[in-house]
């Protein structure tokens, strides 16, 4: 019965990890049928589920999202190159992060990928860089996400954008802290992690601001 039990579940693991991977190639085949057709002063932005559910067009006009649920910093890096607006669009948001530290990645590579993402990038298209946020790691399943980790990795995330002279940082997390120093009930979907409506209004804010911003500096 153990062993029965046992091929049983890495079988449903297998599924479930095969069902990511053909949802995410589906997912860019579809961002390539419409990246053509991106217009030059729209905003792309680019992300995990996080971004995936994030309405666009709440933060800026022609907003278009390539966000991609479960997807890591080197998910984005390898399909960012594959989208040819980012050479004509008026900036990109990059949200990225919260699945590495969730899947036991490392540091360095986390720091290595967000730096080949942001040398992907125009250095004449204007880059808003969205810090993780952070989580209420009691309800959440994973060790690793914790918020002092994902406070450390903003911080070097930061330092790695200062690097870059289009490239802005931009970091929401502590408006969503409740007195713990965790994510407050009231903004994340009773998954300590996933976004509700209050806690998206707070990220949709800063997003448009932060981009208000890149184009009075650019007049």
């Amino acid at each position: 019965m153990i062993k029965r039990f046992n091929i049983a579940g890495i079988a449903m693991c297998l599924f479930v990890m095969l069902a990511a991977v053909q949802g995410r190639a589906g997912s860019i085949t579809y961002h390539l049928r419409m990246d053509g057709n991106v217009p030059e002063q729209a905003v792309l932005f680019v992300g995990d589920s996080i971004t995936e559910a994030l309405c666009v067009a709440a933060v800026t006009e022609r907003g278009v999202n390539y966000g991609i649920g479960g997807d890591t910093t080197s998910g984005v890096f390898t399909r960012i190159n594959q989208y040819e607006s980012r050479k004509r669009v008026r900036a990109i948001v990059i949200a990225i992060g919260v699945n590495d530290i969730a899947r036991g990645v490392k540091d360095p590579q986390i720091f290595q990928n967000y730096k080949l993402i942001l040398q992907s990038m125009p250095r004449t298209t204007p880059v808003v860089f969205s810090a993780i946020l952070p989580v209420d790691s009691r309800l959440v399943s994973y060790e690793p996400l914790r918020n002092d980790r994902i406070a450390a990795v903003n911080r070097k995330a930061q330092k790695i954008c200062a690097e870059f002279s289009n490239c802005h940082f931009m970091d929401s997390g502590p408006k969503m802290l409740d007195a713990d120093g965790m994510l407050a009930a009231a903004y994340h979907e009773g998954d300590g992690i996933h976004l509700g409506t209050e806690g998206y209004k707070v990220w949709i804010a800063d997003l448009s601001e932060a981009l208000n911003l890149l184009s009075e500096n650019k007049e």
